[in-house]
């Protein structure tokens, strides 16, 4: 049997690691590109979002390369993204394609466990716990590495330094073969990052908001971390991939999550819309008065619950007076437009804080 599954940012290093530690061949597919994109979005229906057209390019990549099973999460409520999985088998069984859909539905971990036993029997118990916690930590340590990468790259002492410590750290993680080796990659990367950057703390911070997809692949969203943080931007992203497992296959962390959104958002939504739409309405709220200077949020078109989010926005932005700016993406977007528009916002920002700035030392020059 070989596996397929799709690529989400990191997140392909921890299920990689989980079926090698199983024993589970798996396709290995190159990051998401223009084929990926366009092969989904050709056998899509037209009014569908990029992460499920995107999802599917993968999927036809891994079946053209030899996968016989593939893999996705469910799910329910408001956001199409539960029913990807079954649609997207239809789609591709009327291509003729022959193979097994598994869907990993996302109530509790240990029933995951337990159907993914059953789907790969004769894997033991055993076999399966050391599995998912080699896949746990490959991708904690994926995403801690990550969000080293969004601090120190704004400090960076040269351009594409922290970078290429970044990406040479992810091909070290994705050999790592104990959690043993996992911390000391992840210890050895900070330390390395510390020593590229210079000491000062950059003018502008900007947090990342939106729907999980579209945050956390870098080919649909451009990029848009490492181009902010090449121009001495601080960015902070909301949501990363094992932040998103542990918050929907552990029940209470699930719980306390959703009191946490629905506290934060308090005023602006009161209900669950689906998808990350009240995440994205807290996690601006919660920004806002952590002091950030400016907010994206990044989704895909006719995202539903994101498009309820987007449209709330405004609000938050005129409480907090700061600048938010949505940024929607489908198969049709350009690098050059989102440059574009990145570049107007900064300097929207730059410009915000020195009048501020003037304003202030003004008030202190007539008081003396």
């Amino acid at each position: 049997m070989y596996v397929g599954f799709p690529h989400m940012g990191n997140a392909h290093i921890g299920i990689r690691g989980l079926f090698k530690a199983l024993g589970i061949l798996t396709i290995d597919l190159p990051p998401v590109n223009r084929l990926t994109v366009e092969l989904g979005a050709k056998y899509s229906p037209e009014c569908s979002c990029l992460p499920f057209k995107t999802v599917l390019g993968n999927y036809i990549q891994a079946l053209e390369k030899g996968a016989d099973c593939l893999i996705m999460l469910g799910g329910c409520g408001p956001c199409r993204f539960g029913y990807f999985g079954n649609l997207q088998e239809k789609i591709l069984r009327d291509l003729g394609y022959d193979f097994k859909m598994i869907i990993l539905e996302p109530l509790d971990w240990r029933q995951t466990l337990r159907q993914l036993q059953e789907t790969f029997s004769p894997v033991s118990w055993k076999q399966l716990i050391y599995a998912s916690r080699l896949a746990w930590g490959k991708t904690v340590a994926a995403d801690t590495i990550e969000s080293f990468s969004h601090f120190y790259r704004a400090r960076q002492s040269r351009p594409g330094i922290i970078t290429g410590i970044y990406q040479r750290g992810l091909e070290k993680i994705d050999k790592a073969y104990d959690l043993a080796s996992l911390r000391t990659i992840v210890k050895e990367v900070e330390g390395e990052m510390k020593a590229a950057v210079l000491p000062f703390e950059p003018e502008i911070k900007i947090a990342l908001i939106g729907d999980i997809y579209t945050l956390i692949e870098p080919y649909v969203n451009y990029q848009t971390d490492l181009k902010l943080g090449e121009k001495g931007v601080q960015v902070e992203r909301s949501i990363y991939s094992s932040r998103w497992l542990k918050e929907n296959f552990i029940p209470w962390e699930k719980k306390k999550k959703r009191r946490k959104m629905l506290r934060d958002a308090k005023g602006y939504l009161k209900n669950m819309v689906g998808g990350h739409g009240l995440d994205t309405i807290a996690n601006a709220v919660r920004y806002s008065r952590e002091g950030f200077d400016g907010i994206i949020q990044i989704l895909p078109m006719t995202c539903m619950p994101e498009i309820v989010a987007e449209s709330i926005l405004p609000r938050v932005a005129e409480d907090y007076q700061i600048p938010i700016m949505s940024l929607a993406v489908d198969e049709h977007s350009s690098d050059t437009g989102l440059q574009t528009r990145l570049e107007a916002f900064i300097d929207l920002i730059a410009q915000r804080k020195k009048d501020k700035k003037d304003y202030f030392l003004s008030k202190v020059h007539e008081a003396s």
